[in-house]
């Protein structure tokens, strides 16, 4: 039930997905490191694959902006994060 409502919020169509995508991750990876977290191995392996793919997306959001900012000269009325 938690991993298809964790789907379900990764889904969702939002300008701040990647904030959702890190939120999620960290709570799930909170819990996976937990010694005595109660969960079954198929639950934490669906959690873990579940979340892997979208932290990976948000990596590599994160290496496309600053290759950005590396390969484009600073300018003062430059609009990038």
């Amino acid at each position: 039930m938690a991993v298809d409502q964790m789907k379900a919020a990764l889904a969702f169509s939002s300008p701040h997905i990647d904030d959702i995508r890190s939120d999620i991750g960290r709570t799930v990876i909170q819990v996976l490191g937990t010694p005595n977290n109660q969960l079954d191995n198929t639950t934490q392996v669906q959690l873990f694959d579940t979340i892997y793919p979208n932290f990976r997306k948000i990596w590599c959001f994160i290496r496309w902006i600053s290759a950005i900012n590396y390969l484009v000269p600073a300018r003062p009325n430059r609009i990038l994060p």
